[in-house]
């Protein structure tokens, strides 16, 4: 039922899932999500439905999610540590035979993000999304660099790093497993701190609120209305 995992507060019914994906099972996941969608349209849990379908490989599923999402917050992200909507159904209309309008939709993220970070954008949210951009693009350099950015930014979700869609093309690199190692380390580092002090030195895993200021204005009334 809905209600089991959270519903109707999506947000930590939507980190519940995603610790079903990570830990034991995507398609359970994906199921659990679309019980919550089928009582009422949200869209973190539009996004996360997307993301989990994905990972099970289940891309017209991920597509379906994604596409209604697109069309009321292409720019958003429900998590500093995924990409956007715009971003993440790019990824998934490669593997669906749809080339032409993932590199369309790549092409208008990384105009957008890069108006972000001319705008003054400090976060590694911004730095992580290019990062992908680039991965799907296949350009490995610039992605491992984006990364490298996100890191020093303060990204530090390398379980889900390990796993997403958008970053296949630099699994085969060692620049990108070192990577994921020295924040598996910096975490270890943080939780040991954690049990001795009581509190980490710095909060480095980001704000889960901080994305939620782009769903504002218009875009929450276009989501609004979509329900």
């Amino acid at each position: 039922r809905g209600e089991d995992l959270g519903y109707p507060n999506p947000l930590p019914a939507s980190v519940r899932i995603l610790e079903e994906a990570y830990e034991r099972s995507p398609a359970t996941a994906l199921a659990q999500a679309e019980v919550v969608l089928s009582a009422r349209f949200e869209p973190w849990m539009a996004y996360t439905a997307g993301y989990v379908a994905s990972l099970a490989g289940e891309w017209e599923a991920a597509r379906r999610h994604l596409e209604r999402l697109h069309e009321s917050a292409a720019d958003w992200r429900p998590f500093v540590m995924f990409p956007s909507t715009r971003t993440r159904l790019a990824v998934v209309l490669l593997r669906t035979g749809e080339a032409e309008r993932a590199v369309e939709l790549l092409d208008q993220a990384l105009s957008t993000l890069q108006q972000d970070l001319q705008a003054g954008d400090e976060g590694f949210a911004i730095p992580l999304d290019i990062a992908m951009v680039y991965a799907v693009r296949g350009e490995k350099s610039a992605a491992l660099r984006w990364l490298e950015r996100a890191v020093q930014a303060g990204a530090r979700d390398y379980r889900g790093l390990r796993l997403d869609p958008a970053l296949e093309e630099l699994r085969g690199e060692e620049h990108f497993h070192r990577i994921l190692l020295r924040m598996e380390a910096e975490v270890q580092r943080m939780r040991r701190e954690v049990e001795k002090n009581g509190a980490p030195s710095h909060a480095p895993l980001g704000n889960h609120d901080a994305p939620q200021r782009k769903l504002t204005g218009a875009r929450r009334s276009r989501l609004h209305h979509s329900r």
